[in-house]
């Protein structure tokens, strides 16, 4: 979740400071992508009157309601075998790919899996084929030397 410090912190949509007189929200961090048009309210405070104005405010709010449904322990089902992942260490969960739900890629948005049945998920290859296409159609661009795409596909392969 975003750090606001009232009074020097500033709302990324307008540019001004973020304080009491002004209501405002913070929002988790989303993607590590900075391609993706959701990347800029990521992990930031918001005036609430700036998202309201905002055309993406729709798609934010729906993806943070996703990614809420997904980032609580008791939630961390692996999608291959139904079952809850009790071992922080076999978690691998993919969070928000891209905001954009025409995109392929979208359809694993927010999959959980248990690292130990990465082989038995029926749809590894076809994630691995979009992500490799997503990158190589220039789709991402890591946020710091960290590529979480690239990550995820090693710890598939």
């Amino acid at each position: 979740m975003a750090i606001v410090f009232e009074g020097l912190s500033q709302c990324p949509l307008c540019g001004q400071i973020l304080d009491s007189s002004k209501e405002f929200m913070l929002t988790p961090p989303l993607t590590s992508n900075t391609k993706d048009p959701l990347f800029v309210f990521g992990d930031a405070g918001l005036h609430i009157s700036c998202l309201n104005k905002h055309p993406l405010k729709e798609s934010l709010l729906y993806h943070i309601e996703r990614g809420d449904k997904v980032r609580v322990a008791a939630n961390y089902i692996c999608a291959v075998d139904g079952k809850l992942i009790s071992v922080p260490e076999d978690i691998l969960a993919f969070g928000m790919l891209t905001s954009d739900l025409n995109e392929p890629l979208a359809e694993f948005n927010f999959i959980i899996l248990n690292r130990n049945n990465r082989y038995k998920w029926n749809k590894r290859g076809e994630f691995i084929s979009l992500v490799e296409e997503f990158i190589r159609s220039g789709k991402w661009e890591s946020y710091g030397p960290f590529n979480t795409l690239e990550y995820f596909v090693e710890k598939l392969a």
